[in-house]
């Protein structure tokens, strides 16, 4: 079977979408063959692709027509969609075109696709009508960590916000932190304030890291946006304060917070007393995600 996935990444859309695709792209590629169509967009991911080994076709729009066209020629017969500029419109065209179509959500938003897939820890399949998929995590397999050991207090911090991190929270959270702490920020290439964050002084930078998982597990403590992130941080038993910074976030911040993990609705000072530390570490520890071999 040809599977297509539309999606697209750039500095203002970030990285999450490509990331996730690529790895549920892995897990179906045994059986199929894959093929990415993504447009050009400034500062996007679209390497990580070629890096997957995975067939891309560059759009030169979102039109339906382009879309119909490239399915046709690669004669397409799976179509997935992750991509919030599709909206139900769009996918009613798609089903003049007689494929089978699925559609990523993650706001229980109405899709008029053959599936809807939720990949998030939140994921309800009595609120969808259609046929749901609710995958295990899509992240990489070595975050997954069986052991932990920790200190008394954390020491080592690292901050990350995403790819593009458009709002700029890597910089306004250091001017909280405890000076005390080593940190370690980590982006992307695709970040704006990339020139703010050379500036900053005693932080380690770490650009279009290869290895976020080594990262997790070389720190104490992750503060980091209430996204994909955050089940990153949970597969690796990282203690870890999730940060609301996009309304898009809503539904895994309250996720979070109903599960006791600590969470932020909006960037300010951070102090983590020892008794505290240690209730985040016992929650990160006993955390469990289901996890997925092969990708």
């Amino acid at each position: 079977m040809n599977i297509l996935f539309r999606c697209d990444s750039s500095d203002k859309i970030g990285q999450g979408h490509i990331r996730r695709d690529i790895i549920l792209a892995k897990r179906l590629k045994k059986e199929n063959k894959i093929f990415f169509a993504v447009r050009d967009l400034p500062k996007n991911a679209n390497y990580l692709i070629d890096e997957a080994g995975f067939e891309k076709i560059i759009l030169k729009s979102n039109d339906f027509e382009e879309l119909k066209e490239t399915i046709q020629k690669n004669k397409i017969d799976f179509l997935i969609i992750d991509h919030y500029e599709i909206d139900l419109d769009f996918e009613q065209k798609l089903k003049t075109l007689k494929i089978k179509t699925a559609a990523f959500d993650d706001f229980y938003a109405p899709h008029a696709t053959d599936i809807v897939i939720n990949p998030n820890l939140f994921a309800n399949k009595k609120r969808y009508s259609q046929e749901v998929w609710i995958p295990s995590p899509l992240i990489d397999k070595r975050f997954f960590i069986k052991k932990r050991r920790f200190p008394k207090k954390p020491n080592k911090a690292l901050i990350a916000f995403g790819g593009s991190d458009p709002k700029n929270c890597s910089v306004k959270i250091l001017k909280q932190l405890p000076k005390k702490w080593q940190i370690t920020v980590v982006t992307t290439s695709s970040n704006k304030n990339l020139r703010k964050l050379k500036k900053i002084k005693n932080i380690k930078l770490i650009i279009d890291s290869k290895n976020m998982p080594k990262l997790f597990e070389e720190h104490d403590i992750a503060l980091i946006s209430a996204s994909t992130l955050s089940i990153e941080a949970i597969a690796s038993k990282t203690p870890f304060i999730a940060i609301k910074t996009a309304q898009n976030q809503q539904e895994v911040f309250r996720f979070l917070k109903r599960k006791r993990f600590k969470t932020l609705d909006k960037i300010k000072k951070i102090k983590i007393p020892a008794k505290e530390y240690k209730i985040m570490q016992n929650r990160a520890k006993l955390f469990r995600l289901k996890r997925q071999d092969g990708n």
